[in-house]
């Protein structure tokens, strides 16, 4: 199952981050539409913030499941057009 973790500043009800982990078993690895759809996702996120914003970015990948995503400084609409992307309903 993938986990996906959204961070949420209680001071200014803006996002900061998340976390994402796990594999969603829909089909064998390197075969999962699913899990590939949300790496494609969250890895275009972290490339946007990158390279059209000057927010300060940290974070972690592993290319065995997971990611971790923060911003550091700098929380405006922009950074919160972008992370908004991971919410459904």
């Amino acid at each position: 199952m993938i986990e996906a973790i959204l961070y949420l500043n209680k001071d200014d009800n803006k996002y900061v981050g998340f976390d994402i982990s796990g594999h969603a078993k829909y089909r064998r690895v390197g075969k999962d539409i699913v899990c590939s759809a949300v790496s494609i996702l969250s890895t275009t996120i972290v490339n946007s913030f990158e390279a059209f914003t000057d927010f300060d970015i940290e974070g972690e990948y592993d290319p065995k499941g997971s990611i971790k995503f923060r911003i550091t400084s700098n929380l405006d609409e922009k950074s919160q057009l972008l992370l908004v992307h991971l919410l459904w309903d």
